[in-house]
């Protein structure tokens, strides 16, 4: 009975033990398949200087470094060629599931637990270096050479991102023209409008292509929503178009089919380049004189725009350098028609808007042009407005201006008399070293630091605080002020306290 029993598990486990070994070898295999693609892959890394894309651009770093100060030896390069590919393969990151962990941790984990490990490199953030570096070598010819061969390789947004990064670093783009060209034809838009940005920088390359480049922007302003995102570059290229020279008659035909379009950005960039390069049609005169009055407050925006950055505005050189764009301004500040329609308010959005642009454009005209004549009599007669901060800014105006015509002392007095702005012109009748009639009662009480009755001041503007003049005579400024004039034009001043 028992000789020829089997014993319960002798044999039942061997196909368990069978099915393991398998198993076993199975897992290694695939180990060792993957140390051999890692190493693989490692050996076809491109590399440069003897090192590969992630010694160049290293996955992990300390917590809360500084993104300039993550790859000190990539910002170094020579500019070689030889480079490209390492940055090509950078700009390929994708995420990887140490970020994703990393931010898991970041939400549940102590900071001060964190701050003793490093932290994983963002992959965008190692695309947007890489590009960075990929336009900032592009100023080498043999280097531009060879990203123009790569560039079909980058994704859409690393192609929109470089071409970007190539206006922002203001780099030539005659290098990049073979490839510059080829892109004003591409389907689309944005690629396009971006390349049409960076060639319209270049008045010698861009006369040459200025219908091109202007039918490219009116392809993408016919796309309304496309058009909101893209009304900076798009209104760059027409800005610029006034500088090319020589645009061709169907150049202006196309800008003045832009001048029609709904959005404000379009219009106005549109009529002030056509201002410029068809002036006989199109006098600027009309625009500033007639037009500047029927515009919206949207419309209003984009002209302080054009001053701001068109044409080498004062933001990016001063107006001195330009004649132009001087005259242009003072038309603005000279005009005074009423604003169209003429239901709009008087503190309606586009009065506001007026008077701000005013303001500005004083601002700017003081601080960088040569004090003349128009410019100071429009300052004098903006005193008079009945906006607080257009007075303030064209009080300030005359001051920065100087003593350039005493005449206007009078004007000054009456300003002060009526309040207006009074402690920048108080310094400034200080530096004239006069008084004019009829003031010297006021600027004694105001030097013994009391407020003559039915004598107010301008109120102080909430959010100009900050400004010098605003502090100044919140302390007590005016009567400093009073004080020194007084004593400049040998009057007795007074050293009574000023009230509590």
């Amino acid at each position: 009975m028992f000789a020829g029993a089997v014993f319960p598990g002798r044999h039942e486990s061997d196909p368990h033990v069978f099915r393991r070994r398998v198993l076993l070898v199975g897992a290694g295999m695939f180990v060792l398949m993957l140390v051999g693609t890692a190493i693989l892959w490692r050996a076809l890394e491109p590399r440069y200087l003897g090192r590969t894309t992630d010694e160049w651009f290293p996955r992990w770093v300390q917590r809360g470094t500084v993104s300039s100060r993550i790859y000190p030896a990539a910002s170094r390069t020579n500019e070689s060629p030889a480079f490209l590919p390492v940055l090509m393969r950078a700009c390929q990151s994708r995420t990887d599931l140490s970020e994703v962990l990393w931010k898991v941790a970041s939400d549940t984990v102590p900071d001060e637990w964190l701050l003793r490990v490093g932290r994983p490199v963002r992959a965008e953030e190692v695309r947007s270096l890489a590009v960075q570096l990929m336009a900032r070598n592009a100023r080498q010819a043999e280097f531009a050479e060879a990203l123009i061969g790569e560039f079909p390789r980058l994704g859409e947004g690393e192609q929109l991102e470089l071409l970007r990064d190539l206006g922002r670093f203001r780099i030539p783009p005659g290098p990049m023209m073979p490839l510059l060209d080829r892109l004003l034809g591409e389907p689309g838009h944005r690629i396009p409008v971006a390349a049409a940005s960076m060639v319209s920088g270049s008045p010698e390359l861009a006369r040459s292509r200025a219908v091109r480049l202007l039918d490219v922007v009116g392809a993408a302003a016919a796309d309304t929503n496309l058009l909101a995102e893209l009304f900076v570059p798009l209104s760059s290229v027409v800005y610029r178009a006034a500088t090319w020279g020589g645009v061709p008659r169907e150049g202006v035909a196309l800008l003045e089919q832009l001048a029609t379009r709904d959005n404000p950005a379009m219009r106005v960039a549109s009529r002030l380049t056509l201002a410029r390069v068809d002036p006989d049609r199109h006098p600027v005169d009309r625009f500033f004189r007639e037009d500047l009055h029927g515009m919206s407050s949207a419309e209003l925006d984009e002209v302080g725009r054009f001053f701001r950055f068109g044409l080498g505005g004062f933001r990016r050189g001063p107006v001195a350098s330009n004649p132009e764009i001087q005259a242009w301004m003072l038309l603005v500040l000279q005009a005074n028609g009423p604003l169209a329609p003429t239901t709009v308010p008087t503190n309606g959005p586009e009065r506001r808007r007026m008077l701000a642009l005013k303001a500005e454009i004083l601002r700017a005209m003081s601080q960088f042009s040569t004090p003349s004549r128009d410019l100071h009599d429009a300052a004098l007669h903006l005193l008079v407005e009945d906006d607080v901060p257009l007075r303030r800014a064209a009080a300030e105006a005359l001051e920065r201006m100087g003593p350039v015509f005493p005449d206007a002392v009078p004007q000054l007095g009456a300003a002060i008399a009526r309040g207006h702005a009074p402690l920048p012109l108080l310094r400034l009748l200080g530096r004239y070293q006069r008084v004019p009639e009829g003031l010297e009662p006021l600027l004694t009480e105001l030097a013994a630091g009391r407020v003559p009755s039915g004598w107010k001041s301008d109120p102080l503007i909430p959010g100009d605080r900050s400004r010098r003049s605003v502090q100044m005579e919140a302390r007590g400024g005016l009567q400093e002020a009073a004080k020194a004039l007084l004593d400049r034009t040998g009057r007795p001043g007074t050293t009574a306290s000023p009230r509590g």
